[in-house]
């Protein structure tokens, strides 16, 4: 086996029984296919008897996973010379899925990322606390900051590797931006009808279509060399690597769900605005969207019963009002005494 590999784990996809997982040691905090602690057993003759114990430090230790075959090392490991270890782990399909089917939620993935970026925010350098491989580097016009922020897992099989495939997320995303029903926005506003009315013609199906196309790129490159684009604000870029952990069928998912109830969104794609916010992390925007929504049901409810008070205060003072003027035009102007009656006698 080549030692000279990547530095992140890789699945071979032979026709044969078993997987191999190449592990890199060095690069052990790229890795996001354990989701636990485990232990590999050296094998006899190497220069360590003892069994040794390998955790993410950002990760709960869950206890170690244990396996069925003994791991095959590929040379003797050296520790403490900084020398690359790289073991070869030979699971089947079954005890493969059944080892990484720990912590596939959402929530927790979200929750790893965060472990990961309090360990990443403890570094001493202004870079590192940035990214796992980010470079501040002095030119001749400014300074400037690029590299990558942070890897998304390795060996995904949702990314689209074909032209056919990615015309299918395409497609998937043209219905969902193209939707009008069930939506966030006020469904029987102008504006709304104006963009996303049955029958519209304000955006052609060409523009749709780049745009989701675009989307669906951008959302690849992520996923196969990691996030590049440099954004400075420290809440935010934060906010975007939450989503590391993700697959492209997560991300995808959580962007198809906005796209089909935010038309608010849809119209940001299509303006080309917030693009890096939408496919960076489309679960709190979609969240946001909600927000705004419920928000603004309570504004307008406000609105409401502010504008009834107002035209009740309007309708007293109005009366209030005429009834003064009333009795200021009988001062002015009162009113004739009616005539006393003669006394006749008798």
């Amino acid at each position: 086996m080549d030692t000279k590999q990547d530095d992140y784990w890789t699945m071979r996809r032979a026709n044969a029984l078993s997987r191999t997982l190449s592990l890199s040691f060095a690069n052990i905090v790229n890795m996001s296919f354990f989701d636990y602690s485990f232990e590999l057993q050296l094998p006899a003759g190497s220069q360590s008897t003892e069994a040794d114990h390998f955790d993410p430090g950002w990760y709960e230790p869950g206890g170690p996973l244990s396996l069925s075959d003994t791991p095959e090392f590929v040379h003797t490991p050296s520790m403490g010379s900084g020398e690359r270890l790289i073991v070869v782990l030979h699971i089947s399909p079954s005890r493969l899925a059944s080892a990484t089917s720990h912590g596939s939620s959402i929530g927790d993935k979200e929750m790893r990322a965060k472990k990961v970026i309090s360990k990443q925010k403890k570094e001493d350098g202004v870079a590192e606390k940035m990214g796992s491989d980010v470079r501040i580097i002095s030119t001749a016009t400014g300074y400037h900051i690029g590299g990558v922020y942070w890897q998304a897992p390795a060996c995904d099989t949702t990314i689209p590797s074909s032209p056919a495939e990615i015309s299918e997320y395409v497609d998937m995303l043209v219905k969902a931006i193209l939707n009008n029903q069930g939506c966030r926005e006020r469904e029987n506003r102008q504006q709304f009808l104006n963009r996303w009315g049955t029958g519209s013609s304000f955006y052609t199906i060409f523009e749709v279509e780049a745009a989701a196309r675009e989307v669906i790129l951008g959302m690849k490159e992520i996923h196969e060399n990691g996030w590049t684009k440099a954004i400075y604000d420290k809440d935010e870029r934060e906010c975007y690597q939450q989503t590391m952990f993700y697959s492209f069928a997560d991300r995808f998912t959580a962007i198809h769900e906005l796209l089909m109830h935010s038309k608010t969104t849809c119209k940001d794609v299509m303006k080309g605005t917030k693009f890096y916010a939408i496919i960076g992390n489309p679960r709190v925007l979609s969240k946001r969207t909600k927000m705004n929504v419920h928000s603004n049901s309570r504004k307008a409810v406000r609105i409401a019963k502010g504008m009834e008070f107002m035209k009740r205060q309007h309708e007293d003072t109005a009366k209030n009002e005429y009834d003064a003027a009333e009795e200021a035009a009988e001062d002015d102007h009162p009113r004739p005494k009616k005539r006393a009656k003669k006394r006749h006698f008798r």
